[in-house]
């Protein structure tokens, strides 16, 4: 992606000024930074916390509002 101004725009990440889209190599090495059964742990526990409601006046991931996650596509482990 870092090389492809049109899979950015298809992505959506040029709209976002704060995002910085990693290269080719960057994206191996996150690749091999943890077991697929680990990592699995982490992005559920984002995901958790991303759609867990406001409690006192604060989101967990001080997020202006909970994601909407049934909005959201992925594809189950096989």
């Amino acid at each position: 992606m870092a090389d492809s101004p049109l899979l950015q725009w298809f992505c959506q990440v040029g709209q976002l000024e704060r995002v910085k889209v990693p290269a080719k190599s960057t994206i191996q090495r996150y690749a091999t930074w943890l077991p697929e059964e680990e990592m699995r742990e982490v992005i559920n526990g984002l995901l958790r916390k991303a759609g867990a409601a406001i409690t006192d006046g604060k989101q967990v991931l001080d997020l202006e509002a909970p994601l909407d996650l049934s909005t959201m596509f992925w594809t189950p482990h096989v």
